[in-house]
Order: structure tokens, then C-alpha cells, then sequence
């Protein structure tokens, strides 16, 4: 994408935040590899924010035009405001800090906690398909993939340190894969003596595998690790998202993992339970402690 392309020209010409929104929207553009549209977006919703700061010591304009949207576009604007002005210096940087953010009433995404991806994970060895349900099971928590997208794969979308995907939308992306992952790739295909056109995950026929049968797989490794909740591959993916919001991620980088077309379809996983809050935070404080080698 060339300099500026898909940023919207700047509403406040005067603003002493502009040139810091100018460098911020820059940075979003050359280093998030982010579509155009999801550019533009941040730059309205910034340039709106622009407008209703005059000054730090007056959030009424503000606060009267949060009050007239829903509860949903509430709090996608803070929280990309937010992302904002936590780059900015003081009294900037935290003059949004005391913003309560509004509740949103919808359907949670159905994950797995910590102790049930461990368990699923684990009782993969014990599969008489181990590899296949180890790489299957991982690229669902790891990466966060569709089914589809996953049974769609083949040994040649695998390029060297990165996975080639056929995303939803007929968008073709690339991302990273661990030194965990592309080992169990190599060793699958060792195992069936696959070429680079062999589906990953097969049925009959050396046909890609159905739906149906993943799902079925899927239940046998759930009764096998003693899970109670009813999950399906789906699941997986949301556990894989909501994991990264309830670790802090991006809003912008989750939803370019994610594949997702708009920035909404991504907020649901902000909306993690305190529980689910606390058990991540719990981990990463452990983490914390461990000493530096």
C-alpha cells in the first residue's frame, strides 16, 4: 500500500494530538499489513475523537455523543481511542482511564480454560492418530483457524516457517507457524509418505476430510480427556481468541489472525469472564516471577 493510502484527511487541522495521530495511523499502516478499509476505520474514529477533545479538562461533548450509540459501538470506539491515546503523553494518555466501558448483552463464545486445553492437548498422545490429532488440535488453539480452513490445508500450503490460507471471503493470508507445528507437519507427512498436493487431514479415498468426521474426532478426544462442556471445532478457535484478548492482544492484530472482515465481528472476545480474567492474569504473574536466563 503506497504512503497514506486509505487515511482519511485530517478534520483538525489545529489539534495538538494531530501530529501524534498523523505517526500513530502511520505505524498501523506500515507495520500491521492492515486492509484499507480497517485504516480508514481508525482514521474516522480517531479524527472523531480529535474533534470532541478540544482540550483534557472537558469530556462533555465527548460523553454526550458516546451516550446517543449502542452499547457495542460504545465501546469499539474507546477501546481504539484508548489504543490511541495510551501513545500520547499526559494528560492525554490516561484522560480516558475513567470511562466506565458499557456491557454488552450477547451470547458468550463457548472455550476451553487453561486446565481443559492442557488436557486435550495431552490425551492426543494417547490417540492411536497421534500426530494427526496433536497438528489438528493445534492448529486450531495455536493458530485460531476455521475448520474449513484447516481441512482445507494442504502439505504445500506449508512454506518453510509459514502457512499459506484460504480464508473466508476468498482472502489468501500467510502466517506464521512455531518450530512445534512444523515439526508435526514434516512428521505427518512422513507418516503417510504424503506429497506436496495430499490433503493434511484425510478421509476415505485420500479425500479431505469431512467436516463431519473432525467432529467426530474431536468428541472422542473430549471424552477421552474427560471434558464435560459440549464443544465443537469452533470451540477451539474461540478459545484461541479469547485466550489473546484476556491476554491484552491487539484488537487489530487479533482480528488480522482471526481473518475477520470488520472490527465488530472481533470485539465478542473482548467480552472474557472475570473468572477466565483472573485464572490468565494468574499465569502470566507466574511467569513473571521466573528468572531471566
Amino acid at each position: 500500500m503506497a504512503k497514506g493510502a486509505g487515511l482519511k484527511p485530517q478534520k483538525a487541522p489545529h489539534h495538538p494530538l494531530l501530529k501524534a495521530l498523523n505517526a500513530y495511523l502511520e505505524e498501523l499502516q506500515s507495520e500491521s499489513r492492515l486492509a484499507a478499509s480497517t485504516l480508514q476505520l481508525y482514521s474516522l474514529e480517531l479524527n472523531q475523537l480529535l474533534l470532541l477533545l478540544s482540550d483534557t479538562k472537558d469530556l462533555s461533548a465527548l460523553r454526550k455523543y458516546l451516550a446517543t450509540k449502542s452499547a457495542a459501538t460504545h465501546l469499539r470506539k474507546l477501546v481504539i481511542w484508548k489504543s490511541f491515546l495510551k501513545t500520547c503523553d499526559e494528560p492525554w494518555s490516561s484522560l480516558l482511564d475513567n470511562l466506565r466501558q458499557p456491557k454488552v448483552r450477547q451470547k458468550q463464545p463457548l472455550f476451553l480454560t487453561e486446565e481443559e486445553q492442557f488436557r486435550l492437548e495431552t490425551v492426543c498422545y494417547k490417540s492411536n492418530q497421534q500426530i494427526r490429532d496433536r497438528l489438528f488440535i493445534a492448529l486450531a488453539l495455536q493458530l485460531g483457524l476455521r475448520l474449513r480452513e484447516i481441512l482445507n490445508l494442504k502439505f504445500k500450503d506449508v512454506e518453510a516457517e509459514w502457512i499459506k490460507l484460504s480464508r473466508k471471503g476468498g482472502k489468501e493470508q500467510r502466517l506464521p507457524l512455531s518450530p512445534a507445528l512444523r515439526i508435526l507437519v514434516q512428521s505427518l507427512k512422513k507418516e503417510r509418505h504424503g506429497d506436496s498436493e495430499d490433503y493434511l487431514f484425510v478421509g476415505k479415498s485420500d479425500q479431505a476430510l469431512t467436516s463431519r468426521a473432525a467432529q467426530l474426532i474431536l468428541e472422542k478426544l473430549r471424552k477421552m480427556a474427560g471434558i464435560q462442556k459440549k464443544i465443537t471445532p469452533h470451540s477451539l478457535r474461540h478459545t484461541f481468541a479469547t485466550t489473546l484478548a484476556a491476554r491484552g492482544a491487539s484488537l487489530v492484530a487479533l482480528k488480522e489472525l482471526l481473518g475477520h472482515q470488520k472490527l465488530s465481528t472481533t470485539e465478542r472476545y473482548l467480552h472474557v469472564t472475570p473468572a477466565h480474567l483472573q485464572e490468565t492474569l494468574s499465569l502470566l504473574n507466574v511467569r513473571a516471577t521466573e528468572p531471566q536466563l
